[in-house]
């Protein structure tokens, strides 16, 4: 069996097509008003989001999309344990606590006891399961 195809190219009867706006500026990674803490905690949200809409199962699901570990992922994941108060604070800049007070005050279960936590408490201070240890003098 032969098919026989004859192609005829012809001039375009539309108007010019407009050209696609230019797409917004990269933001840069290394932008100083930017806290390591604000990034993760934004990038906890977005997985979040995308978690709720279906978009992927689980954080075990986002790891291999991220390139990254899923022991990180669930390091990510904890800071949404953090209260909405420190949660707003950390993104609009006013305090930028670094990876192990953040993981001592998300180990604290009650939201009005987390920034005391953060204040008063050096990681020493703190057992397994986040409560202040009360030390005897001697």
């Amino acid at each position: 069996m032969k098919l026989r195809a004859k192609f005829e190219t012809r001039a375009s009867t539309t108007a010019t097509p407009t050209p696609a706006p230019a797409p917004p500026p990269p933001i840069p990674d290394d932008d100083p008003q930017t806290t390591p803490a604000a990034r993760n905690l934004a990038l906890a949200q977005y997985l979040q989001r995308m978690i709720e809409r279906g978009l992927i199962s689980d954080s075990t699901q986002a790891a291999p999309m991220l390139s990254v570990s899923q022991p990180r992922i669930t390091h990510l994941m904890g800071l949404l344990l953090l209260s909405p108060a420190i949660q707003e604070e950390i993104l609009l800049g006013r305090i930028a606590p670094n990876d192990k007070e953040l993981r001592r005050m998300a180990r604290v279960a009650d939201w009005a006891e987390q920034p005391r936590s953060r204040a008063n408490c050096s990681p020493r201070d703190l057992s397994r399961d986040g409560r202040a240890i009360e030390h005897q003098t001697r």
